[in-house]
């Protein structure tokens, strides 16, 4: 009888303690300011739909919507910084994969990248391999023989730690044996003007962000990332139909907030991010810069980061990828 007395309290005990943390949840968000900082540097695939996003949430709430880098250490410093801010939704990271899903690769990182709250997949992009227009190879096969016959010879552009562009290289050089010599940029961006200009060799990037110049024939691709051709580059190669196994590698830019967010704030920020993508002029936008949306709640994004740390974690681990 004790026992089922002490039970009833505790259950009563319980249902103050889940009355007082809903009454701590806040009706009325947002009332103030919100701030996205950004994983990478400015002017990439991340900035851009980030943008876009959070143009359609100060319209939709009528507050303002801030977007700052905060660039540095594969997406680190800025995930750390927001793992450590108020879990209140007021301060959100805009980030790649590498910081969330491809942690096996560092060899010290200051946070659990399973304890962040994911709110919402923003857009997944297509990554593929380019190079100079001058480039003598003009396909993967001939890219991998090219390249051992002048070891370590060829450069690529090296867009940040941890970013795809830096993974596929890094598969590609796993999957076929090859050495390239990577060539270190603050971002895809100057990555990719250099890349035109002849500066570097090849990189692996998403498509958005050189489909200006792949469309100028100002770059040449040698291959794409995908189960399928790009219907905007019909004539050009998957890394699959190269050979490649295991080669479909999407980037993808995710929305997410600290731990102990409020689970009713995170589904607040998702219906509102995913009314943005469905919006009339999304699809224009997310065309240009050649991008898919991910319309999905929050548990399932949840469920997804999970299954991209486990399957970059069973990549990394047999490519022996480390970095600092």
């Amino acid at each position: 009888m004790r026992l089922f007395k002490l039970a009833i309290v505790a259950f009563a005990l319980g249902l103050t303690t889940i009355a007082h943390a809903q009454q701590d949840i806040p009706t009325d968000f947002p009332k103030r300011q919100i701030r996205i900082v950004l994983a990478t540097a400015l002017g990439g695939g991340v900035d851009s739909i980030s943008r876009y996003v959070g143009g359609k949430l100060q319209a939709l709430w009528g507050q303002p919507v801030i977007i700052e880098s905060r660039a540095g250490a594969g997406g680190r410093l800025a995930t750390e910084s927001v793992y450590n801010a108020e879990p209140d939704g007021y301060t959100l990271l805009a980030a790649f994969p590498g910081p969330l899903a491809a942690t096996a690769m560092f060899r010290k990182v200051n946070y659990e990248p399973a304890r962040l709250k994911h709110v919402a997949i923003m857009a997944v992009a297509p990554m593929v391999v380019v190079a100079r227009k001058d480039f003598p190879s003009n396909t993967m096969q001939e890219l991998v023989a090219y390249a051992k016959t002048t070891p370590n010879k060829l450069s690529y552009g090296l867009s940040g730690i941890g970013s795809l562009s830096h993974l596929t290289i890094e598969v590609l050089k796993y999957r076929t044996g090859i050495d390239l010599a990577a060539v270190p940029y603050r971002g895809a961006a100057p990555a990719v003007t250099d890349l035109a200009a002849g500066q570097i060799d090849l990189m692996a990037v998403d498509f958005g962000t050189v489909q200006a110049m792949y469309k100028a024939k100002r770059v040449k691709m040698l291959g794409a990332a995908t189960q399928k051709r790009l219907p905007q580059a019909p004539d050009v190669q998957t890394l699959l139909e190269a050979g490649l196994a295991d080669s479909v590698l999407s980037t993808w830019y995710s929305l997410s907030a600290p731990p102990r967010t409020p689970d009713s704030i995170v589904s607040k920020l998702n219906a509102a991010v995913i009314d943005a993508l469905r919006s009339p002029d999304a699809k224009p936008q997310l065309q240009a810069l050649a991008v898919e949306p991910m319309i999905a709640d929050a548990p399932a994004v949840d469920r997804f980061v999970a299954a991209e740390a486990e399957r970059w974690g069973t990549i990394i681990l047999a490519a022996k990828i480390v970095v600092d």
